[in-house]
């Protein structure tokens, strides 16, 4: 449904429902709605821009075997900050499938 909203497949574009769709889809550990939640936050498509949040998503989809996720991520890394890398892997390491994802971090600007 993320997917359908964001693109505007038969329903109408909406970011917004996009965003809650794949919100709901990645924090059931959905490796693609994490993939495509993490893009939205790095191209700024429908929720501000968040490199840690990018970050922790194609993290979390890499981690499940989706390469392009892993490349995403890869390219990701050297834009952040060390406080920043440090909130990502503690997010990363405490986030547990079946709980929300975080929405905003405090190392972002």
């Amino acid at each position: 449904l993320g997917f359908m909203y964001l693109n505007g497949f038969g329903v109408e574009e909406d970011s917004i429902l996009a965003f809650k769709w794949y919100q709901l889809a990645a924090s059931r550990g959905h490796s693609s709605a994490q993939f495509d939640l993490g893009w939205m936050y790095a191209n700024g498509d429908g929720v501000p821009v968040n490199i840690v949040l990018s970050y922790v998503l194609y993290s979390l989809s890499a981690a499940q075997g989706k390469k392009i996720a892993l490349e995403n991520r890869d390219k990701l890394e050297s834009s952040l900050t060390p406080a920043q890398h440090k909130e990502a892997q503690e997010i990363i390491k405490t986030w547990k499938i079946g709980t929300p994802f975080p929405t905003t971090t405090k190392t972002e600007d």
